[in-house]
This record gives structure tokens, sequence and C-alpha cells, in this order.
């Protein structure tokens, strides 16, 4: 029963099904201009955001009251790996950005 459940979300989700914004149906919008006048306040705000979750997972792993499988505790690590190239890749586009806004200005 739940892959049905599933099969029917993925259909309600489907802009295509509900009428959206679609070349189909001829109805298009305009482009919105290129605004990056706050995508360094952005991405640092993403920055934040990921450190904070990796510390909270960290402490998680050292509590030793929370109760977790090897398997558990490894899907954990390998997450705030995965967030520790997303902090790479975050301070790139930061760099990035802040390079593309002096030769702007």
């Amino acid at each position: 029963m739940k892959s049905a459940g599933l099969k029917q979300n993925t259909i309600v989700g489907n802009s295509n099904l509900e009428g959206g914004n679609t070349l189909a149906n001829n109805r298009q919008t305009p482009a919105k201009p290129d605004d990056r006048s706050d995508n360094v306040e952005k991405i640092q705000d993403m920055i934040e955001h990921t450190i904070e979750n990796m510390e909270q997972a960290e402490d998680t792993l050292r509590n030793p009251e929370i109760d977790m499988s090897e398997h558990e505790r490894q899907q954990i690590e390998e997450k705030n790996d995965r967030r520790r190239e997303a902090l790479d890749g975050f301070r790139s586009e930061v760099k990035d950005e802040a390079n593309y806004n002096r030769q702007n200005d």
C-alpha cells in the first residue's frame, strides 16, 4: 500500500499535471534580473548553519547517553564529511561573489 501512496504523491507533485508554468501550456514568466547583491550574506548564513549542524552531530556522537548502532554512527560521520566538502564549496563561492562585487561596483 505504501508504494501506491508514493506513486500518488509523485503524480500529484508533478507541476506539469497540475497546470504549472510550463512550455506545454504556453505560459512563460520573464527571466528575473541577475541580483547578486546579497549572495555573500546568504552563503555566509549557509556556512554558519552547516557548521552548527556539524557541531550538533559531533555532540551527538560524543554523548554516551545516546544509544546508536555503528551503522548510525557511520552515517553521521559520513554526513559530516559531506558537510566539510560543502563548506569548501561555500567558501569558494564567497570568494567568487566578493570578486564579482569588486569588479561590478
